[in-house]
């Protein structure tokens, strides 16, 4: 498994203080995002670059008792069109197609 991922993100506000219900938003950024890699699959000899490219928003700050807590939304497009196939000999498309992402992280 090898898998790249390179980014730039920008800072929107930094340092702030505004409360959201049980949260409090600190840092904001906004950022671009590219990965690319094969992950793990059956027959070990085949490597097949994947590429794929997104944007990335993040909030941080601290929840309930002063946890850091982090919110993300990403969006990535896949570069490179494949088909896989899990076991069940049902072929899975994946690429040119955009996919949403959200994480709740304690930490970043």
């Amino acid at each position: 498994m090898m898998i790249y991922d390179l980014g730039f993100r920008i800072p929107l506000f930094r340092e702030k203080h505004f409360p959201i219900g049980w949260f409090t938003l600190q840092h904001s950024t906004l950022g671009i995002i590219s990965q690319f890699g094969d992950a793990w699959n059956r027959n070990e000899s085949e490597y097949s670059l994947k590429r794929s490219r997104g944007i990335e928003w993040r909030l941080s700050g601290y929840s309930f008792y002063n946890y850091p807590t982090s919110l993300s939304l990403e969006y990535h497009q896949g570069i490179d069109k494949f088909t896989m196939d899990i076991g069940d000999g049902i072929p899975i498309n994946y690429g040119k197609k955009g996919r949403y992402y959200f994480s709740v992280l304690f930490g970043f």
